[in-house]
């Protein structure tokens, strides 16, 4: 067994080698490709690379291995969490201007619906978002998107379209959640016209899609952004009062957020 003062001296070895291996492009690549391993299976893993391999000598060389291992994958997967929750911070507290929403409050009924409601707002690239809220009334258990209607009541659809200059012709029918631009700002601006618009009329249910532009194709990166949105969306349905129910297809995700 270690004494006290064996164990510091350990643990300020493991801190110093985690401090110089955090900053090791090979290193950092391998925790985030193993990240779904065991402890032990990541450990040997990492031996593998010769910069950690040369650390230790045999003895113990899979246990120590292991903890640099689960220190490192902590350190390298919680700071780059940190860094993207700062970066969507930033993003989300800087949404573009929009003009639009002039529907009144309680025009929604089950006699008086399918209103639509325009909204528009430019990107620094020039480009011009086009944002309609359809405004329908819709029965409990039927299916809207492939998706089963939740709750009856005030339900808002969300589509919006990207026109490279104004007057030419439509981009896409959905939101493209790809790596271009300032996609997470778009996203952030459309959010916050739906938080506007939960805040007027309470509906009880709120629904759009986000295209994945990959016609089917899984491409490098789609999965991890599909995960990212979705989390981001999940997180300002629990801010605002709804629940996020997903559905994912081959070339879109469905977005339902159902009032609690």
């Amino acid at each position: 067994m270690l004494s006290f003062k064996s164990h510091i001296s350990e643990r300020n070895l493991i801190k110093s080698l985690v401090d110089k291996l955090k900053k090791d492009k090979k290193v950092v690549n391998l925790i985030k490709r193993n990240a779904n391993l065991t402890a032990v299976k990541l450990g040997v893993a990492l031996l593998t690379l010769p910069v950690v391999d040369a650390l230790f000598n045999n003895l113990d060389k899979l246990q120590n291995a292991t903890i640099l291992a689960n220190t490192l994958k902590t350190v390298i997967l919680g700071e780059e969490m940190k860094t993207f929750n700062q970066y969507i911070t930033e993003v989300f507290d800087n949404p573009y201007k929009w003009n639009g929403g002039r529907l009144a409050k309680g025009s929604i009924t089950p006699n008086n619906d399918g209103i639509p409601e325009d909204y528009v707002f430019k990107t620094s690239d020039g480009g011009l978002i086009e944002l309609t809220a359809s405004h329908f009334w819709m029965p409990a258990g039927e299916k809207l998107s492939f998706m089963v209607v939740e709750k009856e009541g005030h339900a808002v659809g969300i589509e919006f379209v990207k026109r490279k200059y104004k007057g030419t012709h439509k981009d896409r029918t959905t939101y493209g959640m790809t790596g271009e631009g300032d996609a997470m700002r778009i996203l952030a601006t459309v959010l916050d016209i739906i938080k506007s618009i939960i805040k007027k009329h309470e509906p009880a249910m709120l629904y759009f899609s986000g295209d994945k532009g990959g016609k089917g194709i899984e491409r490098k990166g789609e999965s991890g952004r599909v995960g990212a949105y979705t989390a981001i969306v999940k997180r300002f349905a629990g801010k605002a009062g709804y629940k996020s129910v997903t559905k994912e297809f081959s070339d879109k995700v469905n977005f339902q957020l159902v009032k609690k």
